[in-house]
């Protein structure tokens, strides 16, 4: 995804036969996706077009590495409490 994609997240997508999809165009704000729509809807009268929020998500790379569970244990006195 790029920088304009990610600042841009509100997507029209225009609905195409067998499930398809097209991205018509993406906007910084719901509002502006919203009347953008209606503008389509009243030009392109027998088209399906719906908005959808397109969220930014990481790549495995980039996400933090794991770090393994341990279980610190500290011995006090009979008891032993985990942190």
């Amino acid at each position: 995804m790029s920088y304009y994609d990610q600042l841009h997240p509100w997507v029209v997508y225009r609905l195409l036969p067998n499930c398809q999809s097209l991205a018509i165009a993406r906007f910084r704000r719901r509002n502006d996706a919203s009347m953008y729509l209606a503008t389509l809807e009243r030009l392109i009268p027998i088209s399906k077009f719906v908005i959808a929020f397109d969220s930014p998500q990481p790549l495995l790379a980039e996400s933090m590495p794991v770090q393994k569970a341990r279980d610190h244990r500290i011995e006090e006195g009979n008891h032993a409490r985990v942190e």
